[in-house]
């Protein structure tokens, strides 16, 4: 009988309470009828593994909407199971009833009743709520039978190539364990829209389920870390963190049922702490391995690899800052300095920290959270705490308020770091489960995911908002000392100053003194001012000079002017030109003719040149130098409309549109502020 999903409404209950007392029955035969039946009866190896593959797992939302019979019989279920499997690694259960460590190891590797999948999903299902018993279960089994040490290697690149298939599927790319690339029709549907709600709700699941079980697997099983980081895991992580995630964010967009998304989106919240666990599950590892191993050639290898992980991290900056909430790599440098410090020297170290503090400096501006201070930069020389420290993050406050403001702002910080992983949670609600863990925050997340917070804060609404000091009771936390405000200090500021100017504050719309238009363009009362001001460059002094009195032309002050006959300063009489004959006229223009050649032959030094004659020097001066025009140019008029303009028509008349500006009354702007700035304003 296989274990019936939640989603299984129709006669549930029936199906569970069968598969119940399968399972019971299974667990109370003898020793030799037990082993024969999950030997040589595969109905019930398959109703096992129907449990592991379809049991809720700790994330999943369904379990809270559960009634209570249906949690009473999967506790039981759950239990059951987990009976029947430690009774499988146990070899001796009496004096009579026992196998040999070789043939126990043959028979359950032999007959696949425990494979690494089956392993993983007892990580993930009993991790939790039986973790001793579960570490011993995993070790007995591995040291029983060597094989799984092969088998359990090769869980690294089933999680890498797991994380790429992700990655090409949301993101686009080329296929795992292919070298030739995709055609365009199946690259990253997901960023087309193309995506079904039950693809992604699949795609999810099988991210939460093998991240989470594999971090499970790590806690556990120390031993496999070490075949583990072989196919360095970290870089894949980070790059899967930094684009593949927000990805899969943005396609919940898609979901139209709100729920539905709600329930997604905390799957990948999951999947993200996970992810962030085996980082630094993998990097304690790395680090720890160095620190031990007594063969220099071989800690230097592992040294360089180390380094090579961590210069790849700075690549992915979103995934170093969250990793930092976690466990400060700083630290981890510190550690594997002072106790290797013929492999790592200080200035090295130094320079690594300072590298990480900066990267994470970089993607918290971009994010708008607030990065570390300069000052931490330093701290992390001498070896600073996991947590942010206070002192870094308050404002100057007097002696008697930094043990109440610390703790508030040590809150705040651990609120903003749960609510990157877990951005559905309220303030209010993540502050009460702070206090109640005592401000561990890897508990308040577990516990939040897991399900298994008390029953006080299980009522609680869990998106509720932090409240304000004021409204907050029993909060004796001074409000004015934490106000930070832009405006702080100016002449308004009621907190720092004791008189303030009124008459420059006006509540509500302000009446201007203009009526209409008319007025204000009547209203000269601001040139009046500024006559006063350019009066200031009109006037000028009188000055007296001291040099000496020239009386060089006083001589010529006083001339004669010799007398003039009145009959010579009259104008001759002209007869005028209607009076006079036709014959007297010929002779007259003849005359001007005649008085005009000899004007113009002899009045070479005249004032003023002929234009026409200075712009024909001017052509030849231009051809002397430039040779002869090659063409006509300036022609714009071209040919009659219709007939089609030739390029040089088409290119003058570019040039004189683009260079009308220069010329004729296309530019009154400069001669306008010109005339300003020489003072010519109206008066």
């Amino acid at each position: 009988m296989h274990f019936p999903p939640l989603y299984f409404s129709d006669d549930w209950f029936e199906a569970a309470s069968e598969f119940e007392d399968d399972m019971m029955w299974l667990l109370s035969l003898p020793h030799n009828k037990f082993w024969s039946q999950l030997v040589f009866d595969p109905g019930a190896r398959s109703a096992l593994i129907s449990y592991l593959q379809k049991a809720p797992r700790s994330y999943d939302r369904e379990l809270v909407d559960l009634a209570p019979v249906q949690k009473e019989i999967l506790t039981r279920v759950h239990n059951l199971v987990f009976k029947i499997y430690s009774r499988l690694i146990t070899i001796k259960e009496s004096e009579t009833c026992f196998i040999s460590k070789d043939v126990h190891g043959s028979l359950i590797y032999d007959n696949y009743l425990l494979d690494v999948p089956a392993m993983l999903d007892l990580c993930l299902l009993f991790g939790t709520s039986e973790k001793r018993s579960l570490t011993k279960l995993l070790q007995s089994i591995t040291k029983s039978q060597p094989k799984y040490s092969s088998d359990l290697q090769s869980t690294a690149q089933m999680f890498v190539k797991a994380l790429k298939d992700l990655d090409q599927y949301f993101v686009g790319g080329v296929a795992s364990g292919s070298s030739e690339p995709l055609k365009l029709s199946n690259i990253c549907p997901a960023s087309r829209g193309m995506i079904k709600h039950e693809q992604l709700q699949d795609y999810v699941v099988f991210l939460v389920d093998i991240v989470s079980s594999v971090a499970m697997l790590l806690d556990l099983l120390p031993i496999v870390i070490s075949s583990f980081i072989t196919a360095l895991p970290e870089i894949e992580i980070s790059q899967f963190y930094d684009q593949t995630l927000p990805a899969m964010h943005q396609s919940l967009l898609q979901v139209e049922n709100e729920e539905e998304s709600k329930s997604l989106a905390l799957k990948i919240n999951v999947a993200r702490v996970n992810l962030l666990n085996i980082a630094k599950i993998t990097l304690v590892h790395r680090c720890n391995s160095i620190i031990s191993e007594s063969v220099f050639s071989r800690a230097m290898e592992q040294m360089e690899e180390y380094l090579t992980v961590l210069s790849e991290l700075l690549a992915y900056p979103k995934f170093v800052r969250d990793l930092h909430s976690f466990f400060q790599i700083s630290c981890e440098l510190r550690r594997l300095h002072e106790n290797r410090p013929d492999i790592l020297d200080e200035s090295k170290c130094n320079y690594l920290s300072d590298s990480f503090i900066l990267c994470i400096e970089s993607s918290s501006q971009e994010s708008g959270r607030k990065s570390p201070s300069p000052s931490e930069s330093s701290s992390t020389r001498s070896f600073p705490s996991k947590e942010p420290t206070p002192a870094l993050l308050a404002p100057k406050l007097p002696v008697k308020e930094d043990n109440i403001l610390a703790e508030d702002i040590l809150i705040e910080s651990l609120i903003s770091s749960i609510q990157e992983m877990l951005p559905e949670l309220g303030a209010g609600f993540l502050k009460k489960c702070l206090k109640h863990y005592n401000l561990d925050k890897e508990a308040v997340v577990n516990a939040v995911l897991e399900e298994s917070l008390p029953s006080g804060l299980k009522e609680l609404d869990r998106t509720q908002p932090l409240l304000s000091s004021e409204i907050e009771a029993g909060s004796s936390v001074p409000v004015l000392p934490l106000r930070l405000n832009v405006f702080d200090n100016d002449e308004f500021d009621i907190m720092s100053r004791n008189h303030i100017d009124t008459s420059r504050i006006h509540q509500g719309k302000r009446k201007s003194k203009h009526k209409n238009l008319s007025q204000l363009l009547d209203d000269k009362s601001e040139l009046v001012e500024v006559k006063d001001f350019y009066k200031k460059f009109g006037t000028v002094a009188d000055v007296v000079y001291d040099d000496e009195y020239d009386d060089t032309y006083d001589e010529f002050k006083e001339f004669k002017i010799d007398d003039v006959n009145e009959d010579l300063e009259r104008r001759p009489f002209v007869t005028p030109r209607v009076l006079r004959k036709k014959e007297d006229l010929v002779a007259e223009e003849e005359e001007e003719e005649e008085d005009e050649e000899d004007t113009s032959a002899h009045n070479t030094d005249s004032f003023v040149q002929d234009p026409a004659l200075l712009r024909e020097q001017a052509q030849q001066r231009r051809e002397a130098k430039y040779g002869p025009p090659k063409g006509p140019r300036g022609d714009v008029v071209g040919k009659p409309k219709g007939q089609g303009q030739d390029a040089n028509t088409q290119l003058n008349r570019r040039r004189k549109d683009a260079s009308k500006s220069s010329r004729g009354n296309h530019n009154r702007r400069a001669g306008a502020e010109r005339k300003l700035r020489q003072g010519l304003i109206p008066s």
